[in-house]
């Protein structure tokens, strides 16, 4: 899943800060506390799932991955054709 915003972008040394608790970069005038990307990290790695920002095409691109609940087909539904021995869970983007 990608997510793009409209905002100034992530300068590239700090784009692995940004997922730091409490972490705010320098400058900025908005309100919070720097826990929103914190929280969002753990809550996917949790899961067994990665995230990342990148530049997009006018802000910062943020993006994560989730594995694929066992059981399930990428895309399946309750009741879909359940995989056959054991595989690798792929993940979805």
């Amino acid at each position: 899943m990608e997510i793009e915003d409209s905002g100034p972008g992530v300068a590239p040394e700090l784009a692995e800060r940004v997922f730091e608790p409490y972490f705010r970069a320098p400058g900025l005038t908005q309100q919070g506390l720097g826990l929103g990307l914190a929280t969002v990290e753990r809550m996917v790695v949790a899961h067994g799932g990665r995230v990342g920002v990148r530049r997009g095409a006018i802000g910062a691109l943020f993006w994560f991955e989730l594995p694929v609940a066992p059981g399930r087909e990428v895309g399946g539904h309750e009741g879909a054709a359940q995989q056959e021995g054991p595989t690798e869970a792929p993940t979805m983007h």
